[in-house]
């Protein structure tokens, strides 16, 4: 039975700028360096009885150059024993950020950019596969304003937009330090939100309030940990992008998936266990991220992250 493991780059919710910032945090940024990393997702099945157990297991690793990822190894296990292994290209590189990411080894996203490195269009396959009748490709297409930016989901050849058909379309509001601070959808097209989810940060671009248009809000609270996590996805794909890359999620305003947001500081989260690097990142990560469904069904699974400073 083949485990599979757990990517700690969960694109295809478009989250995904090494971008200059005035933050105390994103200077500390530039200072450090990660040469590897190791991820360990765990699942514990208890069969007949609790002393019958089965453990399914993998650890994916890769070695990092200028903080960013490129290949990959998984390794399968059973009850320890070792199954299978996989290698295989996880982002390739064209500029200063990715242009393709591989969610496995036969699935990716195409990612262009502008003469700023800003994120202008990609590609994915789990949306190529959902053509319209004319068979035509799903694209994501984003186009910038000077305090607002579109977010475009388009029919058509992304080699030639003369004929795509916009078929879905978020306006995204952004504030001085590019945070997304008003979210909606504009289903006619004409330009303006139908609705407005709004957002409020801390002075770190921390993501601390939510107000949903239909009258939801929430808060988030965040420890004194440097998440080390979404500092490599910011070498990856740029921090600003990342942000733009979510604007379908602040346009929807669901709150289960602001997991996905972009953040500078680790979320207060009692089932997470750090071990913190003297940079003020975490070096370990331990987290049970057992459901209740499973648990009740005698499934514990549990992942653990470690990342290697020079």
């Amino acid at each position: 039975m083949k485990f599979p493991a757990l990517s700690i780059f969960v694109l295809t919710l478009f989250i995904l700028s090494a971008c200059e910032s005035t933050t105390e945090d994103s200077i500390e940024q530039s200072n450090i360096e990660i040469t590897a990393f190791e991820e360990e997702l765990t699942q514990t099945v208890m069969e007949d009885n609790p002393n019958n157990t089965v453990t399914y297991s993998s650890i994916t690793t890769g070695n990092l150059s200028e903080n960013r990822i490129s290949q990959v190894e998984t390794v399968y296990f059973v009850d320890n024993q070792e199954r299978t292994r996989e290698n295989y290209q996880k982002f390739i590189y064209d500029n200063q950020f990715a242009t393709t990411e591989y969610s496995n080894i036969d699935r990716f996203q195409n990612f262009r950019y502008d003469s700023q490195n800003r994120v202008i269009s990609f590609a994915d396959p789990f949306d190529l596969d959902l053509g319209n009748s004319n068979n035509d490709a799903i694209y994501h297409r984003f186009k910038y304003f000077e305090n607002s930016i579109y977010s475009e989901k388009l029919f058509g050849n992304l080699e030639d937009e003369s004929d795509a058909n916009i078929f879905r379309r978020f306006i995204a509001e952004i504030d001085t330090s590019g945070n997304i601070i008003k979210a909606g959808l504009d289903d006619d097209l004409d330009g303006n939100m139908d609705f407005e989810n709004t957002y409020e940060y801390d002075s770190n671009n921390n993501l601390i309030s939510y107000n949903r248009h239909t009258g939801e809000s929430q808060t988030f609270l965040y420890q004194d940990i440097l998440d080390t996590e979404e500092f490599v996805k910011n070498s990856i794909l740029g921090e600003q992008n990342r942000k733009v890359l979510a604007i379908e999620i602040f346009g929807f305003g669901f709150v289960r998936l602001f997991e996905y947001v972009p953040k500078t500081h680790v979320k207060e989260n009692s089932n997470v266990e750090y071990q913190i690097d003297e940079s003020g990142y975490y070096s370990s990560k331990f987290e049970d991220i057992s459901t209740q469904h499973q648990i009740d069904r005698g499934i514990r699974t549990t992942i653990t992250l470690r990342y290697f400073f020079n």
